[in-house]
């Protein structure tokens, strides 16, 4: 429980300091170390913290590698995988170097939380408090459990 009440905490204390016009300059710095700490977060989170890790982990063992799909060998079958085409083409490439599901969760985070965080810098006027939302309501769902829906959601928003 630990590492939550960090990054809450990390989350609410920059929430309280972007009211401080001394803290602009420092702004982007930090706003880009909190999404780095949000994505290490939920990339190295241990195997069965999220309800379907064990799911994703065991689908992405079953991802044939990238160089499968370049030589004709894999033919992409929703029917059969009962998952999305680009989903399985991360999958795949990542499976190309390693089988290390942290691999697969590094990716997948930094897809989704880069884009949604993208979008909160640019739309938002206070970035940290858009970033605490984030992490209280979505994040620990999204993108933790759900993680191909975290992706969706966040290219959702980044076509807004």
């Amino acid at each position: 429980m630990a590492p939550y009440f960090f990054v809450f905490g990390w989350l609410a204390f920059f929430s309280v300091m972007e009211n401080y016009k001394q803290f602009n300059k420092l702004k982007p710095f930090f706003y880009t170390a909190t999404v780095i700490i949000l994505v290490l977060f939920a990339g190295f989170r241990k195997a069965g913290v999220g309800a379907d890790d064990l799911n994703y982990i065991e689908k992405f063992l079953e991802i044939p590698s990238f160089s499968s799909w370049l030589t004709g060998e894999f033919i992409y079958s929703f029917s059969e995988t009962r998952m999305e085409p680009g989903y399985l083409l991360i999958g795949s490439m990542i499976r190309e170097f390693s089988t290390s599901y942290v691999y697969l969760f590094l990716s997948i985070a930094s897809i989704s939380i880069g884009l949604a965080s993208l979008n909160y810098y640019r739309y938002s006027k206070y970035v940290f408090l858009a970033l605490t939302l984030f992490f209280v309501h979505t994040f620990l769902y999204r993108d933790i459990n759900q993680i191909r829906s975290a992706i969706a959601a966040a290219i959702g928003l980044f076509l807004i």
